[in-house]
């Protein structure tokens, strides 16, 4: 089955990542944003990022608020996902 499969359409592997697929556009950037990086775009890392991660996740006032993931469709929150992952 696997090995009969067309590849995927543009659309079909965008809606894989987002529930809405017109909800951006992409585009191809210049040889500067390929160069710059990530840092380019949204700036360095914070010294903290895992103490900050840590606090979003266990500490805020929807830690424990459920939500569904949209590929499962599991009841998590914040906090198990964090116990989870990390």
């Amino acid at each position: 089955a696997l090995a009969s499969a067309g590849a995927a359409t543009e659309a079909e592997m965008l809606g894989k990542f987002q529930a809405d697929a017109s909800a951006f556009q992409m585009a191809f950037g210049g040889l500067s944003t390929f160069y710059g990086g990530l840092e380019a775009l949204i700036g360095p890392p914070l010294p903290g990022l895992q103490d900050a991660m840590e606090r979003e996740h266990l500490h805020s006032a929807d830690s424990q608020t459920e939500w569904q993931t949209g590929n499962y469709g599991i009841l998590t929150t914040s906090e198990i996902e964090w116990h989870f992952v990390v």
